[in-house]
């Protein structure tokens, strides 16, 4: 019942489990023979509207999860699982009981409404309706495989409910109207659910008029298993239990907190509140053993799903070779996605009556800004770990006065660089813009 690592039960031949790998726009995890293929962030996914390609995309994140798990590739965290196991420090060999599992926790089907939430480029839409079609897309691709018996992945559709602020997140209170919350905020989660069959939800760290989410079993156990009919598990946020004592003020300890959780239905606790007080919640008749029985069974419910305790045999999901991850198919596909998910917002003509499109043979582009070059950001922030490195050109992170300096001195040269970039701070090479952006496109109309 613990994420990411749950323990290995050996008078029962039960073998470890590693729980949550990201898929936000790509298995994020380390390469085997070949490295995951990464597709276009899920804001540009949104603005592509083809459900069809969406659901290609998700069935290619689980298959290619398939094969690396064959592969016992492992996630980031792997250092942590070995102190979890063994008491060693973080420089532990790793072990590999307890590789990639294969629910990922993705999509972000959070509704895109405040610029100033720092993830937007993780949700897809503004638009409860297209969101709830993207995520149930997602999650046909993902869990459908070849095998109607078993699963081919696990979809953890995230963060339930009304969460986009950063801030004081374990300790902040989302108070939504009961209309708003039913038209936009959940209206995204049911089309999941229902249409998408989706197996797997994320409680979020806020509290949501009052309650923290994974604790309310109004909003889990009433609206969203018994009305929506949702039979998957369900997994904490990181720290999220945590959130409950230590930010919403919620509990008066770790056992009310886990007690309060487990009966509100979240059955995995991606932190350490549950490893470490759900016995005591048990002793001190915080929690009845019938309570904690129905969460391990959603827990175990879920791994056999995937055909975990069967025979791998004759299981065709179980037989996926490397040749799959990073296929070119999958390059095509994920060019494609690049392509679909481009908007043209404006094409005005310019001062000299020339638009900026289309691009004429052999004209110049200066590309500025502190992303203009940008490599491992330009990636997106969860994409598979490749042996060949981002920054081998480039800078690694935001800010790179020198890219941009590079940029508009190849087009206008230095003195008129100076003069198109309206500060030029000689001693730092720093370039400052009157009207900051992320990257502009500074086109040569000769």
């Amino acid at each position: 019942m613990t994420a990411r690592h749950s323990s290995p039960v050996p008078r029962l031949n039960i073998p470890a489990y590693d729980w949550g790998v990201n898929s936000i726009h790509g298995d994020q995890v380390a390469c085997g023979t070949h490295c995951a293929t990464n597709f276009p962030l899920p804001v540009a996914i949104g603005a592509s509207f083809n459900m069809t390609m969406v659901q290609a995309l998700g069935r290619m994140m689980g298959v290619e999860l398939r094969s690396l798990r064959l592969e016992h590739v492992c996630e980031k965290h792997l250092a942590q699982l070995s102190t979890i196991r063994t008491g060693e420090t973080h420089s532990a060999p790793p072990l590999p009981d307890a590789c990639i599992g294969l629910d990922t926790w993705a999509p972000n089907i959070n509704i895109n409404r405040d610029p100033r939430w720092g993830r937007n480029w993780e949700v897809a839409s503004e638009d409860p309706h297209l969101t709830g079609q993207i995520g149930a897309a997602y999650a046909r691709g993902f869990q459908n495989g070849e095998d109607k018996r078993f699963l081919l992945g696990v979809l953890t559709a995230k963060h339930w409910a009304a969460y986009n602020v950063e801030a004081d997140r374990k300790g902040f209170n989302s108070v939504v109207p009961r209309y708003d919350l039913a038209e936009t905020y959940l209206a995204a989660f049911r089309t999941t659910v229902r249409q998408g069959n989706v197996a797997g939800i994320m409680c979020s760290y806020n509290a949501l008029n009052g309650i923290p989410t994974c604790a309310d079993p109004v909003l889990n156990n009433d609206l969203l298993r018994s009305a929506w009919g949702f039979d998957g598990y369900m997994t904490s946020d990181s720290g999220a239990i945590d959130g409950i004592v230590s930010g919403h003020k919620y509990a008066a300890s770790k056992p009310k907190a886990a007690a309060q959780a487990i009966a509100a239905g979240c059955d995995i606790d991606s932190g350490s509140v549950y490893a470490g007080n759900v016995e005591l919640a048990v002793k001190l008749g915080l929690l009845n053993e019938s309570t904690l029985d129905a969460a391990i069974a959603h827990a175990f419910r879920t791994r056999m799903r995937l055909g975990l305790f069967d025979p791998p045999e004759d299981q065709p999901h179980e037989h996926y070779g490397p040749e799959v991850v990073g296929s070119a198919q999958h390059h095509t596909l994920s060019l494609d996605a690049s392509r679909q998910g481009m908007t043209l917002l404006a094409n005005k003509p310019t001062a000299r009556k020339q638009r900026a499109l289309p691009l004429t043979k052999g004209q110049r582009v200066a590309v500025i800004g502190p992303n203009s070059d940008t490599r491992t950001l330009m990636a997106g922030k969860t994409f598979c770990w490749s042996r060949v490195t981002l920054q081998r050109s480039g800078c690694s992170m935001h800010e790179c006065p020198h890219g941009v300096l590079r940029s508009a001195t190849n087009i206008w040269g230095r003195n008129q660089a100076k003069r198109h970039l309206t500060q030029f701070d000689t001693a730092s090479q720093g370039i400052f813009l009157q009207k900051p952006s992320a990257m502009s496109l500074f086109i040569d109309p000769y």
